[in-house]
């Protein structure tokens, strides 16, 4: 069996994608903001806000390990996390 492009069924994959992507964005705007709201009782939209600049650094880089530092520094200092383990 060759794989050449007209055995290939590309028939429904514009919807796939675009059921994919929306299933995505209700997980992270609908499920993952009630499960904050749930467990920490902050508000998701003052949650999103606070993070604006960090999610916006760490879709910028292309370097994960950048990241850590610069996430720890803005979520003990902005949304108020506090690092004491009692």
């Amino acid at each position: 069996m060759s794989l050449d492009k007209r055995s290939w069924n590309t028939k429904g994959s514009w919807s796939d994608i675009y059921l994919v992507n929306g299933l995505c964005l209700f997980r992270l705007f609908v499920t993952l903001m009630i499960i904050l709201k749930l467990f920490s009782g902050k508000s998701p939209r003052t949650f999103l806000r606070k993070m604006e600049e960090v999610q916006g650094f760490a879709y910028s880089t292309s370097n994960s390990i950048v990241t850590i530092p610069v996430t720890l520094q803005f979520v003990t200092d902005r949304p108020g996390v506090h690092t004491s383990n009692g």
